[in-house]
């Protein structure tokens, strides 16, 4: 008899095969997601405090202390994307610089220090906020 095709088991480790493949791509492909954040959040966190430098260069000071919570934190993007006609060069950052507040020690948060903002890194607790994709 002349048979022509893939038997069973055949079939079987190929398709498992395929999915053992397909695990590892998309294990790597969330991984890279994730890189890709903290980047984001790294350098939004820069930006901003060029931001906050050429403020402080013209307005002479910010004026918002660090404290509790993450009241701090919005006041101070919402003093640099104000458009104020006293200040040249504002707004400093465009309203569509979107944040949110959270305490969750899975993402990277930046987090006001009162005079400058800085990272909180993935698996350390407190609060900050996260940048908005």
């Amino acid at each position: 008899m002349d048979a022509s095709g893939l038997t069973l088991p055949e079939v079987l480790i190929t398709i498992a095969i395929i999915g053992i493949l397909a695990g590892v791509a998309i294990n790597s492909f969330l991984g890279n997601v994730e890189y890709a954040r903290e980047g984001v959040t790294v350098d939004s966190s820069a930006s901003l405090n060029r931001a906050v430098n050429h403020y402080v260069q013209i307005a002479g000071d910010i004026g918002v202390e660090a404290q509790a919570g993450t009241a701090d934190e919005v006041e101070v993007i919402q003093l640099l994307q104000a458009r104020d006609a006293n200040l040249p060069g504002s707004p400093y950052i465009p309203a569509e610089f979107v944040v949110s507040a959270s305490s969750d020690s899975g993402k990277i948060r930046i987090v006001w220090s009162g005079e400058y903002f800085q990272v909180i890194p993935v698996g350390v607790a407190g609060g900050g906020i996260v940048i908005a994709p």
